[in-house]
């Protein structure tokens, strides 16, 4: 089920919902990578929220954040320091949504990767307090 619609629907209160979206800077082909996966279960995947878009993340991922008003008191959104757009812009265009937030940072280093220096990365959690109504 994809999250909007699993969020949309849930009918009970959650004490949090935690996100880890495929944002545009990492993950610009989604389908390809995960799709296989959905396709073994004989489920579409045309038919999920587009996180991977530049010009249309902040919109979905709005949307994404609405569905949790009302249903969680907190959001837990896993970011990264390479990610787009940045946690500053998020924590900006989801405001209206918001009480309050805080970001935790810390260094992580990416063992997949082949680059040379591994030290430059940190995971960020975006942790918000929502409002209890729109």
């Amino acid at each position: 089920m994809d999250a909007l619609d699993f969020l949309v629907n849930l009918d009970i209160k959650a004490d949090v919902v935690y996100i880890d979206p495929p944002y545009p800077s990492t993950m610009n082909d989604y389908d390809s990578f995960y799709g296989h996966f959905d396709r073994m279960l004989n489920k579409g995947v045309d038919n999920h929220l587009d996180l991977t878009n530049k010009k249309t993340f902040l919109g979905n991922f709005e949307k994404l954040i609405k569905a949790c008003v009302g249903k969680s008191k907190y959001v837990v959104i896993s970011l990264n320091n390479k990610c787009y757009p940045s946690v500053d812009a998020l924590a900006s265009a989801l405001s209206m949504l918001l009480i309050d937030y805080q970001i935790v940072t810390k260094e992580h280093v990416y063992k997949v990767t082949g680059k040379e220096n591994k030290k430059t990365n940190y995971e960020i959690l975006l942790i918000c307090k929502l409002k209890e109504s729109l």
